[in-house]
Parts: structure tokens; sequence; C-alpha cells
């Protein structure tokens, strides 16, 4: 897993230093920069993840319960990372429509 939080803040950090953002609508219906929203749940999404990693340190009998019940909330995390992804892909495809 912490193999995975780095490949993600990776990620994160190439989008939000390289100018990927600059290339996407300035505003939205809210008033907010696109990139500005993708930011704030950039910093979401590694919080979450280091929640999960945090108890999953505190883990030390895989058998127990606790192992199982943190699935949920794995493919919680899982499931916003792929909305987080296909929002931007349709902003892209947007863009070039």
């Amino acid at each position: 897993m912490r193999e995975f939080k780095n490949d993600l803040l990776k990620h994160f950090d190439f989008e939000e230093d390289s100018g990927f953002y600059d290339y996407f609508p300035k505003t939205q219906s809210n008033g907010k920069s696109y990139g500005k929203k993708m930011r704030t749940e950039h910093k979401q999404l590694m919080k979450d993840l280091d929640k999960i990693l945090a108890r999953l340190k505190k883990i030390r009998d895989i058998r127990k319960p606790e192992l199982k019940s943190m699935e949920v909330d794995i493919l919680h995390l899982i499931t916003e990372i792929s909305k987080h992804e296909n929002s931007e892909m349709g902003v892209i495809d947007s863009l070039y429509h």
C-alpha cells in the first residue's frame, strides 16, 4: 500500500506541478477553478489513504476481523480515485470534441 501511495502522490504531483490544469476550464458553475477542485480532491484522497495505512499498521494478526472490515474503506477509496480520474478524462475529452 505504501508503494501505491507513492505512485499516487507522484501522479498527483505531476498533474499539479506540470501545468496540466492550465488546459482545463478556468471556472465551473460554482465559480471554482477546475484545477483548484482537483487539488482539493487530491488532498482528500491522500488523507483517506493515510487513514487506511494508519489502521493497517495497527493490525498485528491478519486473521482478525479488523482487516476484513477495512475492505469497504479500501474499495470506497478506489471508487473515489476512479471517479476523480474519470472526471479529469471527461474534461479532457470535452476539450477535443
